[in-house]
C-alpha cells in the first residue's frame, strides 16, 4: 500500500511553472526576429473583444470592451474603403517601487482592430463609452420593399 502525504497548499506562480522555459523561448525569438517581433505578438493578443449586431429599428450595433482605455486615447473612424478602424493606447501610471513584482499585466499597451463595414451603412455613426463598453452604433439604409411587377395591358385597337 502507498500512502501520500500532502503538505500545505500554497498557489504556485505563473513564473514558478512558466519562467525558465518563457524566458528562454522569448530570449531564442528576441534573438532571431528582434525584439519588436515578440512584442508585436504579445500586443497582437490583447485584441479587445467585441460584439457586432444589426437591431430591429435597422442599426449595426458593435460594442467593444475597452476597459483600461481613457476615452481621449481611443480613436474611431472609418476609412473610405468602408474599414471600421478602432485604436486605443493606454499607459500605467506605474512608477519605479522598491516592490517586488510577481505579476505585473498593468502596463502600458495598445491596440487596433479593423472590420469591414456592410454597403448598407448610411448616416452619422454615434460612440459612447461606458462602463469600459465601446458601443459604436451605424445606421443602415433598408432595403425597398420588393413590390410586383406591374402587369400594363396594352389595348388591341383595329385598323
Amino acid at each position: 500500500m502507498v500512502t501520500f502525504r500532502f503538505g500545505a497548499m500554497r498557489p504556485v506562480s505563473r513564473d514558478e511553472v512558466f519562467g525558465p522555459d518563457q524566458r528562454q523561448i522569448d530570449r531564442m525569438l528576441n534573438e532571431t526576429f528582434g525584439r519588436e517581433f515578440l512584442e508585436g505578438v504579445k500586443n497582437n493578443s490583447t485584441f479587445p473583444r467585441l460584439d457586432a449586431y444589426t437591431t430591429k429599428d435597422g442599426k449595426l450595433v458593435v460594442k467593444m470592451a475597452v476597459a483600461g482605455y481613457p476615452a481621449g486615447n481611443i480613436n474611431v473612424q472609418v476609412l473610405p474603403d468602408g474599414i471600421l478602424e478602432v485604436s486605443g493606447s493606454a499607459k500605467s501610471d506605474a512608477e519605479k517601487t522598491e516592490e517586488q513584482y510577481h505579476i505585473r499585466e498593468l502596463t502600458s499597451g495598445s491596440f487596433n482592430r479593423r472590420l469591414r463595414l456592410p454597403d448598407n451603412v448610411a448616416g452619422d455613426p454615434k460612440a459612447e463609452l461606458k462602463d469600459g463598453i465601446l458601443t459604436l452604433s451605424f445606421p443602415l439604409q433598408l432595403p425597398e420593399e420588393e413590390k410586383e411587377p406591374e402587369v400594363k395591358k396594352i389595348p388591341i385597337t383595329m385598323a
